[in-house]
């Protein structure tokens, strides 16, 4: 390769990675939020946290939300997982992977989660319901399912 060539080259992977530098300075907090779903007068401990963040735990009653905001990762790898308990139930979800939720468009930058006894659901208005299995180590529904249509048949 000539040394040209190589120049070009090196310039080239500078400003691509300058250039991304800045669009990620300018990329909007994404929230999580998650509301307890599971039932009337039953409490939901919420734990979540990342490879760098502990978020601690969090006792919802029923209705009630906790969220939490980050920048996503500019390598699209940003993942949070939480714990769930709640009476004598115990689960862990992945809350927010970065390749699956992207930032969330719903009502800007949002990852809004009802959790219910049979997994968390995504929502984003009254008819938009994308539940998802507990983690069980394999995912039966890698895509979700639609809760309403699983309500209708």
């Amino acid at each position: 390769m000539s040394l040209t060539i190589f120049r070009i080259v090196v310039l080239t992977a500078i400003t691509m990675v300058s250039v991304g530098a800045q669009e990620n300075a300018l990329v909007k907090e994404t929230r999580v939020e998650i509301t307890n779903g599971i039932g009337p007068n039953i409490d939901l401990t919420v734990h979540c946290q990342s490879k760098d963040d502990d978020l601690g735990n969090h006792t919802l009653k029923y209705g009630e939300a906790f969220s939490f905001k980050f920048i996503p990762s500019f390598f699209g790898r940003t993942l949070f997982f939480c714990s769930f308990r709640w009476q004598s139930e115990f689960h862990h979800f992945d809350i927010y992977i970065q390749q699956r939720d992207g930032r969330c468009y719903s009502g800007g930058f949002v990852c809004n989660w009802d959790v219910i006894k049979f997994g968390p659901c995504r929502t984003a208005g009254p008819s938009y319901h994308k539940c998802y299995p507990w983690n069980t180590g394999k995912n039966l529904y890698p895509n979700g399912y639609n809760a309403i249509e699983e309500k209708q048949k």
